[in-house]
């Protein structure tokens, strides 16, 4: 293919698409507009440069994009068509091609600058969220929602449709993966004027993180820019991670301020579950509850930049023990991770480019007071990093952070970290020595000693971690640390709901034959599932085998252990009768699915000539 690709005007591709206009044109291809000669009507085409065919990268990234959206048929998505590979001239290496349908219109982008009425507002913002229910009905997680992959046209009676395009980073979270994994360690995939914290931190990133996109877009459109401006990536995802975002002004409706303040939250567990749960908080303002008042929309022509963005002071940053502990180590992961950043923002574009956000929010009075925001009630102060470690703790700070840089001095490196906590517990606040200390507890080998350390050392920003601990498939936590982190966690009772009862019942099971009484124990923990059935404890049910009393039991301890067989299969068929599961849906925990096998000793011969 040449480097310009308006001289395929006229050509076929792939024996039935000729090439009628160029649309767009990029690094990696171009946007073709098309005739499909059999079906005789007009499709857009992406054709992938054959240059980089070969570049693994890109090429996931196309396929990514037509088995993502291939999987949607709605009428707020982009349909395509047809995938394939395309060889331009014979010998020539092969070009692969995505036809999609042909969308009539404008991006987004095109009408934002300029605050939009509000109902405008909520009735795109609403179509934009369809598509978004759709998608992550059918498993897919666009990761890359922006104005610039929203297409503005007209159905059939000429009402405003918006399509959502441009599937090239979706993930898909159900079936088969599309050729290599593209996140990886140190990459973030994404734009930063609409990435989600947990994506600037490197992080997994889920439908609630779509949800904080469209939430950073239903701010712009309502207040004419984006809630967080910088000059550079670093700055923008550093505020997407700390920065609260202004307050909007009263003058709108304020449960329409409530559903943006809510699908910007930094935890992604305070938003909004669903996109289905927006899309019913948006209709609530058309449809009051019995005795509310009606929802009335400022008037359109007086709808300024200076009158919906409000400049009250940002409310104290309130942070949950949750947030707290992720955002904190993340910082240390935007560090490296912005060092070699790959934004999807800066790669060549294949389409069109949009028109520029606007590079500053204008001047504007500071208001009289910000309107008061509800937050949850167990919160803790966000730690304030970039200050240093005091006179006292900054020896042992130093010695932690050198020992945990050592292979093999892990845990020494946790009793250092302990000694200078306990000489400044503030020591926290120091982001270098943060993001250390957090990515070694997370270390698999020190996590039962890291149970101890967190609990003793570090307050409620421990519970988040004993909660991840906890649920780790492997290494699975043994029983004597993992119930301290449970008892920990069960002081609170946020974190307490977190607990995956199922699971811990299952492995106190498993567990059993760790503890000084196994038989005990494990009648424990056949008792506690009588009184919680759940159906996730089959597997464990009919794989786990009771403990056997020793031989100097005494006789009680020997009468336990002689009934544990006779309990476990009575306990198996309630479980059964109550919760019909086949046998195939039943699981345990992945450590303990498949148990190593010891290898068998090869003899003297084998080992000396093979076989």
């Amino acid at each position: 293919m040449p480097d310009d690709p308006s001289v395929l005007v006229g050509h076929v591709i792939a024996e039935r698409y000729r090439v009628d206009a160029v649309l767009g044109r990029g690094g990696m291809g171009a946007v073709l507009r098309c005739h499909h000669l059999g079906l005789r009507r007009d499709v857009a085409v992406k054709l992938l440069h054959p240059e980089l065919a070969g570049d693994r990268e890109i090429a996931a990234r196309f396929e990514r994009e037509a088995a993502s959206a291939s999987r949607l048929d709605h009428p707020n998505c982009v349909r395509v068509l047809d995938f394939g590979v395309w060889q331009p001239n014979p010998g020539m290496p092969p070009a692969k091609y995505l036809a999609m349908q042909l969308l009539e219109g404008q991006e987004l982008a095109a009408l934002l600058g300029r605050p939009l009425p509000p109902s405008r507002a909520v009735a795109l913002m609403q179509q934009i969220l369809a598509a978004l229910e759709h998608a992550h009905g059918h498993g897919v997680v666009h990761r890359d929602l922006k104005p610039e992959n929203i297409f503005v046209t007209r159905d059939h009676d000429g009402s405003e449709q918006l399509k959502l395009v441009d599937f090239g980073i979706a993930k898909i979270s159900e079936g088969e993966e599309v050729g290599p994994k593209l996140t990886r360690v140190g990459v973030v995939f994404g734009t930063p004027l609409y990435m989600s914290p947990e994506q600037a931190a490197g992080g997994v990133v889920d439908a609630r993180t779509d949800l904080y996109a469209a939430g950073v877009i239903l701010f712009e459109m309502l207040a004419g820019m984006p809630p967080f401006l910088g000059d550079d990536a670093t700055t923008l995802l550093r505020k997407h991670l700390f920065e609260d975002p202004p307050a909007l002004s009263e003058a709108l409706p304020a449960p329409l301020r409530v559903v943006v303040r809510r699908l910007l939250e930094k935890d992604r567990a305070d938003r909004f579950a669903s996109a289905t749960e927006v899309r019913a908080a948006l209709a609530a303002l058309d449809a009051p509850s019995a005795g509310a008042p009606p929802v009335t929309w400022p008037d359109a022509s007086r709808m300024t930049m200076r009158a919906v963005m409000s400049t009250a002071a940002p409310r104290p940053v309130a942070t949950s023990t949750r947030r707290a502990w992720w955002i904190a180590g993340g910082i240390g992961v935007v560090g490296i991770v912005v060092v070699g950043i790959v934004v999807v923002a800066s790669l060549p574009r294949d389409e069109p480019v949009a028109p520029s956000r606007p590079p500053t929010p204008p001047s504007v009075a500071p208001a009289a007071s910000a309107a008061p925001v509800v937050t949850p009630p167990v919160f803790v102060p966000m730690p304030v990093f970039g200050a240093s470690p005091s006179a006292a703790a900054a020896p042992q700070a130093q010695r932690a952070r050198t020992l945990a840089a050592t292979e093999g001095k892990g845990a020494e490196a946790l009793a250092a970290f302990a000694a200078a906590l306990d000489h400044d517990p503030t020591l926290l606040e120091d982001r270098d020595a943060a993001a250390e200390l957090f990515a070694l507890v997370r270390r698999p080998e020190l996590r039962e000693a890291a149970v101890g350390f967190a609990i003793d050392s570090l307050g409620d920003r421990a519970l988040p971690l004993l909660v991840e601990f906890v649920h780790a498939p492997t290494p699975v936590l043994g029983h004597a640390p993992r119930h301290r982190a449970l008892d920990r966690i069960r002081e609170d009772a946020v974190h307490g709901a977190m607990i995956d009862g199922g699971l811990q019942r299952s492995l106190d099971l498993w567990q059993a034959s760790q503890t000084p009484t196994p038989c005990v124990t494990f009648a424990s923990g056949l008792d506690a599932i009588a009184r919680e059935p759940t159906p996730d404890v089959l597997g464990t049910l009919h794989r786990v085998s009771p403990p056997v009393a020793p031989a100097d039991a005494d006789p009680a301890t020997s009468a336990t252990c002689a009934l544990l067989p006779t309990r476990l299969a009575v306990l198996r068929a309630q479980v059964l009768a109550a919760h019909p599961v086949p046998a195939a849906q039943w699981t345990v925990p992945p450590a303990y699915a498949a148990p190593k096998k010891k290898p068998k000793k090869r003899g003297v011969l084998r080992r000396l000539f093979g076989g």
